[in-house]
């Protein structure tokens, strides 16, 4: 590319197909992104090529509710004696 050429455009290589594992291992790997809350289901719907839900959930983050800190868990056995 000549100059004005590499002003105008930009040039990216994403090898991420060829990287993308079997089926089985990425859904694995997006399903604990969902429940740690780094990923939405309309994302992990992207990186598997479907459409986007359009329900109220479909952007949303969640995480699971069985993993906190130790401490609150303390704090509410206290509380309950």
């Amino acid at each position: 590319l000549n100059n004005l050429e590499r002003k105008k455009y930009n040039i990216e290589f994403n090898l991420d197909g060829l990287l993308r594992g079997d089926t089985l291992t990425r859904q694995q790997a997006n399903q604990i992104k969902l429940n740690n809350g780094v990923l939405t289901r309309n994302e992990w719907r992207i990186l598997e090529n479907l459409n986007e839900v359009d329900d109220e959930y479909g952007d949303e983050y969640f995480v699971s509710q069985q993993i906190r800190p130790i401490k609150t868990v303390y704090a509410e056995r206290h509380l309950a004696e």
